[in-house]
């Protein structure tokens, strides 16, 4: 991982390492993202947080995520339901990045960090 800007926030419910997230419900609150529709913030570090307590998120730079479906060099990567990245296909969706490796759900690859929404 080549971070680069980390901001501490705090957990809206628990926050998984690795993870795809966006903005919670008040100022300085992250949560999980659900989905490529949501407007994503960077990815939590790889130890996660409890509800309440500070994450780390990464807003710019390589950094890992874990995998909710497979995934190729190259590709663009969004959110699945569970913060978890996925290929970013078909309707418009925001775009946590590009895949630096490939994987299947499970594992944890890096992606360099690049928000983005795309069409199609």
């Amino acid at each position: 991982m080549n971070p680069g800007l980390i901001k501490t926030y705090e957990a809206a419910g628990a926050m998984p390492g690795h993870c795809i997230v966006k903005a919670g419900p008040a100022d300085g609150v992250v949560a999980p993202a659900v989905g490529g529709s949501d407007s994503f913030l960077g990815v939590s570090g790889s130890f996660g947080a409890a509800s309440g307590m500070p994450v780390e998120v990464v807003h710019s730079g390589i950094v890992d995520v874990k995998l909710g479906g497979s995934v190729v060099f190259g590709d663009r990567v969004t959110s699945d339901a569970n913060g978890c990245g996925v290929k970013a296909v078909g309707e418009v969706c925001e775009v946590i990045g590009k895949a630096l490796e490939s994987g299947n759900a499970g594992d944890i690859i890096r992606v360099i960090v690049m928000i983005a929404q795309i069409k199609g």
